[in-house]
């Protein structure tokens, strides 16, 4: 029994909190954050082939826009013959290539691309270098893919690369035995939130926070405390994942907000309610010493009429002449 309370509790809180569980077994299913950005419709995806002879070039240059709003990038890359693959940082474009569309990879939404991409082919080294200027560049990444084997080989950008904003990269293809060449890029883009932009979140849930503590107290109203713990547990939450260093402001934030307030709030609804409790048992007992007192499931005392010859009828004890029994046993126990 306690086994499936716990599991129906854990239910409910799942349910609560969006997350999805498997009919068969149970088990919660888990999204990872690239495939989640697929549904959220904020995932692209650009696919093309080429047949390139001996020396040939494709440059891919990636053109993320100056703003919050980061491409994190992988590749694919599949080849017939050799070819040397490099990806390139800072880079410059001298001859413009062809923009190249990219496709929503949930195909229900309307969102765009903020990268842009594109791709330009030549015949050599020596040109592609003059379309794309390389000087001061940074090379992220270098390999050979299909080196020295007539069947083919792949190269995969395994390792996500998130784009610097404002910053231009080059994909680079160089073929050096002619053959096919075939690659998929796929990104996904969110918008980078920095300390800067949580804190404003973080203060509104510590003024919350705040607010709901003393509402508490000065109403006196203990059912406040649950809340107010909530609150608390939430705001240090936030403060340990904003922190940068150990023992900064934030990190005390944590401390103080997690674990000090959240228990003196849980401690001081408790308090309250048993102080409640012991107010309301006093009031009765003082009720209860007034012979006239009626409470409200009580009819109103009848005078005995010592003529009638009628027998009295006895009626059962009502609720509160069980309290007022219970409260005359616990004075006689005290000694009054």
């Amino acid at each position: 029994m306690k086994k499936l309370i716990t599991s129906v509790i854990l239910l409910i809180i799942l349910l609560m909190s969006g997350c999805a569980t498997d009919l068969a077994t149970g088990s919660v299913v888990n999204v990872a954050f690239d495939h989640h950005q697929i549904h959220e419709g904020d995932s692209f995806l650009i696919e093309d082939f080429a047949d390139l002879a001996n020396n040939n070039v494709v440059d891919i240059r990636f053109s993320p826009p100056n703003t919050t709003t980061w491409s994190h990038l992988l590749y694919d890359i599949n080849t017939e013959s050799e070819y040397l693959i490099t990806l390139y940082e800072d880079v410059g474009i001298t001859v413009a290539g062809t923009v190249t569309t990219s496709y929503n990879r949930q195909r229900n939404s309307t969102n765009t691309a903020t990268l842009v991409v594109d791709i330009i082919q030549n015949a050599n080294l020596a040109n592609a270098n003059a379309d794309t200027n390389l000087a001061g560049s940074t090379v992220l990444i270098l390999g050979i893919t299909g080196s020295g084997r007539g069947e083919g080989g792949e190269q995969r950008g395994e390792r996500e690369v998130i784009l610097k904003q404002g910053t231009i990269y080059n994909l680079r293809m160089n073929c050096v035995a002619a053959g096919w060449l075939d690659y998929e890029l796929k990104w996904y883009e969110h918008v980078s939130k920095t300390q800067e932009d949580m804190m404003p979140l973080l203060f509104g849930l510590m003024f919350i926070a705040v607010v709901l503590t003393a509402a508490m107290f000065i109403s006196r109203q203990s059912m406040l405390g649950f809340a107010c713990a909530i609150f608390w547990v939430i705001t240090g939450a936030l403060a340990l994942q904003l922190s940068e260093a150990e023992w900064d402001i934030l990190y005390y934030i944590f401390f103080a907000s997690a674990f000090g307030m959240t228990a003196f709030t849980s401690l001081a609804a408790f308090g309250l309610r048993e102080k409640r409790d012991t107010q309301a048992e006093g009031e009765m007992d003082e009720e209860s010493t007034d012979p006239d007192a009626v409470y409200i499931d009580e009819e109103p005392k009848k005078e005995t009429d010592i003529f009638s010859t009628e027998p009295e009828k006895k009626e059962g004890k009502t609720k509160s002449e069980e309290i007022r029994e219970r409260a005359a046993q616990r004075r006689r126990n005290r000694g009054l």
